[in-house]
């Protein structure tokens, strides 16, 4: 194992993470990666999903969030997101699930409260406007900037309603050299390999497909045109482009995929860099 401590001595290193729904557990198996080389992150950028896992990053409480997922039973995922309530408010769930789950995973409360300055991105429905939350209650941004529309409701932030921050940008670099970092590296689980063939069903998609699959290729589209105007100086693209769905032991894969897909990258960057 190389240790690129030395390299980044004296620099801010900035971590961008993307938006990916359950494929973002990868996220959690980076920063364990970049730990093992003496890599210290001094600025994290997340969207949608990646805030969700920013947060838990900035918190330092990496461990306690894998050893939450490795408990996890399909029950208590299925109750995250199972709010039987009226869509009113603009939108099916309140997001009360994530909350709970973030709570008993981040002790932190605010975002001067945590030892890693962090940024989540969130959308205003309304102006169009691409918000950078960066202080102030760290649930009411997570929650913000995860609001996938239609499906949570919209969070009330000052004067504004957000949104899911995917919307806006699917990966965030430039976002994070906004920040103040001196180099990026960005997390990608949109377009990484697959470990699936991919077969093209023949009967007619559900309301849920096109729902998921609509999304995957919107996000799919604004990764690459981010890439193309602001490229990270490492980008890690974990193998999890075939996770769809979120269930209990795809998560403890999409960590150890984004693990192992962040040592290789970091592996090629020192003998680039050697």
């Amino acid at each position: 194992m190389t240790d690129l401590g030395k390299y980044f001595e004296g620099k801010n290193v900035g971590l961008a993470l993307g938006v990916g729904g359950a494929r973002g557990a990868a996220h959690l198996g980076v920063m364990r990666a970049l730990r093992s080389h003496g890599i210290s992150v001094s600025h994290i950028c997340g969207c949608s999903s990646g805030s969700l896992f920013g947060a838990i990053c900035a918190s330092g409480n990496v461990e306690t969030a894998e050893k939450w997922f490795d408990n996890l039973t399909w029950w208590k995922a299925a109750n995250m997101f199972f709010e039987f309530r009226i869509p009113w408010g603009g939108g099916w769930l309140k997001g009360s699930g994530i909350e709970r789950m973030v709570r008993e995973i981040i002790p932190q409360k605010t975002f001067a409260e945590l030892p890693t300055k962090l940024c989540l991105l969130a959308a205003d429905i309304y102006t169009g406007e691409q918000v950078h939350i960066g202080d102030g209650d760290l649930m009411t941004a997570v929650k913000a900037s995860c609001a996938v529309p239609a499906l949570f409701k919209p969070v009330k932030f000052g004067d504004r309603w957000l949104i899911d921050g995917g919307i806006m940008n699917a990966l965030p670099v430039t976002a994070c050299r906004e920040m103040g970092a001196d180099v990026v590296i960005g997390v990608d689980v949109n377009l990484g390999r697959s470990y699936r063939k991919t077969v093209t069903p023949k009967s007619r998609p559900s309301i849920g497909a096109v729902f998921n699959y609509g999304c995957r290729l919107i996000e799919n589209a604004w990764t690459n045109a981010g890439l193309q105007l602001d490229k990270p100086e490492i980008l890690i693209q974990p193998p999890v482009r075939h996770i769809s769905r979120c269930r209990v032991r795809i998560l403890r894969f999409a960590i150890k995929a984004g693990e192992l897909e962040a040592n290789r990258e970091l592996e090629r960057f020192a003998e680039a860099h050697g």
